[in-house]
């Protein structure tokens, strides 16, 4: 009973700790201004004031989707004065507080006893490039990863439909929340999701958008939001550590297309093997493997910014309580993504984009490698059975 109030207060010191902490240094960096928030952001929380508040979603005013935008609307109607720079990191520093508790809930499904649930929390909240998205770049991706995250957990108690309902919020934010679907393509194929439960997607998808079509946007332009996006910049890399940092831009219109069939090609080989193995779901199973669809994918893929390895950063974290042996796996994703913010943040590069997408490459092979050991491992547990 002593050991266990013991393991309770060292968790509680280590959570308090790294909460306090963790305000202190969003709080160092909350006049840092990027320009995102110059171009974008700040001047869409502008339109908001001077167009009725909630009454400026009739207008297509961002290119983000509406689901953000909607948060973007409550905190001009907060009771106090804020400088708008400081909303809009708040609201994602706020996020960056889901994702460690959802971190600490998936690893006490590891470690019911001990304090290796804290240490998650405390290194979700103190990754650098967590607290650099939000209290830094003023970036909105602790929302879409929070509900990609809440997604996973969800499926590791078995809570199937509430997952895919938890997906759609996470797409309805960000359409990189997609680096999941290989993930849950696999759980399809395994029979362990159903297409009722993928349903559930699409449906809280267009549910998110109906807000802003009741207060009069089209639904056409809701729709095709997404579709606007993707159009946007005709470039092959944003300085993502990615398989396209070897290939002149000048390839992009022969690229692009083989970059998107080279992807799909394989996520269904991926797929393939995970039937034929006929693998068993289980908490290690499932949290490799969205790892895996979420380095992997953005890695493959053209047009990805250096941001959209962010899931992964978090989710390796995750992943190294589960296999301790793997512990260099968030070092390493997590450095590749931190170094390549520096060049737009900071305007200089300490290490070249090309090696480190060398580095990100050994990471995707390394967690490749943990799903087919564990694919390999059910296999002969099947044959011995």
């Amino acid at each position: 009973m002593n050991h266990l109030i013991e393991g309770r207060r060292l968790s509680f010191a280590i959570i308090l700790s790294s909460t306090l902490l963790a305000i202190f240094l969003r709080y160092t960096l909350r006049d840092f201004e990027t320009g995102d928030y110059q171009r974008h952001v700040g001047p869409w929380l502008s339109f908001i004031y001077e167009n009725g508040k909630v009454w400026s979603l009739q207008h297509a005013f961002s290119n983000y989707n509406v689901p953000y935008l909607y948060l973007l609307v409550l905190t001009a109607y907060l009771p106090i004065e804020v400088p708008p720079l400081y909303l809009i990191k708040l609201l994602s520093v706020v996020f960056d507080f889901v994702l460690a508790v959802l971190a600490y809930n998936i690893v006490r499904l590891k470690y019911e006893v001990g304090p290796a649930p804290a240490l998650a929390f405390a290194a979700v909240l103190l990754c650098p490039t967590v607290l650099i998205n939000s209290a830094m770049w003023g970036q909105s991706d602790a929302l879409y990863t929070s509900g990609m995250l809440a997604c996973l957990y969800l499926l590791c108690i078995d809570r199937k439909a509430t997952a895919c309902v938890f997906f759609g919020v996470a797409v309805s934010f960000k359409l990189q929340a997609l680096f999941l679907a290989p993930f849950l393509f696999i759980l399809l194929v395994r029979e362990h999701l159903s297409w009722r439960h993928f349903a559930l997607t699409p449906i809280t998808y267009l549910a998110l958008l109906l807000p802003a079509w009741a207060i009069g946007r089209p639904l056409v332009d809701l729709l095709l939001i997404y579709v606007d996006q993707a159009h946007r910049y005709e470039r092959l890399t944003l300085n993502a550590p990615n398989l396209y940092q070897w290939i002149p831009n000048d390839l992009y219109a022969i690229v692009v297309p083989l970059g998107f069939a080279l992807t799909a090609v394989l996520a269904l080989s991926w797929a393939f093997t995970a039937y034929r193995h006929k693998i068993s779901i289980s908490h290690e199973t499932l949290v490799s493997m969205a790892l895996l669809s979420l380095v992997f994918t953005p890695y493959f893929l053209p047009k990805m910014h250096e941001r959209y390895f962010f899931a992964a950063d978090v989710v390796s974290i995750i992943f190294a309580f589960y296999f301790p042996k793997y512990w260099f796996v968030p070092l390493v994703i997590i450095a590749c993504s931190l170094l390549s913010y520096t060049p737009y943040l900071l305007g200089w590069q300490w290490v070249p984009l090309p090696a480190l997408a060398v580095l990100m490459l050994g990471a995707v092979l390394m967690v490749w490698r943990s799903v087919m050991a564990q694919f390999a491992a059910h296999s002969e547990r099947a044959t011995v059975g």
